[in-house]
């Protein structure tokens, strides 16, 4: 396959992270095509990490939170593909050679998603991790950063919702579900996300469940809104 690929990085105050997150990207075995960082407002040195790097476009844009940011990212992107990344998590090598893969074995396909595997960043003592979040063993991620969707079939769903609050995939990914989009989630750890002491309110290991949950109820929610109106 010879399609582009966009990755988009939103940042807000990200500059602890933010290199090694880049790196990870820059590192794939399958290059991307553009790596754009939107800067959400930060207030530190994010922007002089993100344009350190010559292969990264950057971006700014005033506080409006983080799917705020992806939209921006994705209006100012050009890629086939989308793929998305926090700025505080990681890629493994091969994220998005192994998607790729998928996309071309499965061509139906519109979206890709695989595994999670969380650490701890090694700036947390070991004496603070005790019952925060379980890190034992890989999770099936429905998450931005697991994401690698065609564009088109992207912009059928629709741009990240923006009110929901901080980050939330939830909706986006219901609408999707309500689209009978097409999606295989790979077996294959594609993302490693990082528990650390800013996040900790968002590391439970849940995410794939409450996005499921969240996503049959806003379905059914739809269809009964339809049938009535209907």
């Amino acid at each position: 396959m010879n399609d582009s690929i966009s990755v988009i990085i939103p940042v807000y105050n990200g500059e602890r992270y933010l290199a090694q997150t880049i790196e990870s990207v820059l590192q794939q075995t399958l290059a991307p095509t553009e790596v754009i960082v939107v800067d959400d407002g930060s207030t530190d040195k994010s922007a002089a990490v993100a344009q350190s790097f010559p292969a990264v476009r950057y971006i700014y844009q005033s506080n409006a939170g983080s799917n705020a940011a992806r939209n921006r990212g994705i209006r100012h992107s050009t890629g086939d593909f989308l793929a998305f990344l926090d700025a505080d998590d990681l890629w493994t090598p091969d994220k998005l050679a192994v998607q790729m893969t998928a996309f071309a074995q499965e061509p139906s396909l519109d979206f890709v998603y695989g595994h999670v595997e969380q650490f701890y960043s090694p700036d947390i003592p070991t004496p603070q991790r005790a019952g925060w979040v379980d890190t034992s063993q890989p999770r099936p991620g429905i998450l931005h950063g697991t994401l690698l969707a065609r564009r088109i079939s992207f912009l059928q769903v629709g741009f990240f919702q923006q009110q929901r609050g901080f980050a939330d995939f939830s909706d986006w990914y219901a609408l999707a579900r309500d689209q009978q989009m097409r999606e295989r989630i790979l077996p294959d750890v594609v993302m490693r996300r990082r528990v650390h002491d800013s996040n900790m309110s968002l590391r439970g290991g849940q995410e794939a469940k409450r996005a499921f949950a969240y996503a049959l109820k806003a379905t059914l929610d739809r269809r009964r809104a339809r049938r009535k109106n209907g």
